[in-house]
């Protein structure tokens, strides 16, 4: 089994856009992409993007805990910042690592990869079309249909805050 990298830069990219229907929270349109048809069923798209709609607005969500760490950060200058992490930055922790587990799960298998929204600064999904997709032509219908092999290894070094848009590489095992 080989590794080939492929820069994400020099791949085909699907933009989805904000819905901003309901108002100015981080929304994705839900609308199935016509380029995706034959790559990942349309259920298995719903379910990733009503998903990740439902963790952003958990991530928004203001609870009595909310306003406490406001509080708190606004009487100790927001020293407090530097020794816990806010409500909202453990959300998008579990926003990345549930993109995370879809890109390994569905769109790697499917010769897609789904970015990080925060890269672009929740104005939309970017999603490239990897050339040495495993199962191009294979419909994947959940993580574990349209896999003819395991799902492919994946080397992430795009999250370091001092990496470039331009030089962001995923790594993925070719069979």
């Amino acid at each position: 089994m080989e590794e080939a990298k492929i820069p994400l830069n020099a791949c085909k990219k699907i933009f989805i856009e904000r819905d901003y229907s309901q108002g100015l929270s981080v929304r994705f349109q839900t609308t199935f992409p016509t380029r995706l048809t034959g790559m990942i069923s349309p259920d298995a798209w719903d379910n990733v993007i009503t998903t990740l709609n439902s963790l952003f607005v958990e991530a928004e969500r203001v609870c009595s805990s909310s306003v406490v760490e406001t509080l708190l950060g606004c009487f100790t200058c927001y020293i407090s910042r530097a020794f816990s992490k806010t409500i909202y930055e453990r959300n998008l922790e579990r926003i990345m690592t549930y993109i995370d587990e879809q890109n390994r799960d569905l769109f790697m298998p499917a010769g897609l990869f789904l970015s990080d929204p925060m890269e672009r600064g929740l104005r939309m999904l970017e999603i490239s079309i990897l050339q040495t997709g495993a199962s191009q032509g294979k419909i994947a219908s959940s993580p574990s249909e349209g896999a003819a092999a395991p799902p492919p290894t994946i080397q992430v070094n795009s999250h370091s805050p001092n990496s470039a848009n331009n030089s962001t590489e995923k790594t993925r095992a070719s069979g």
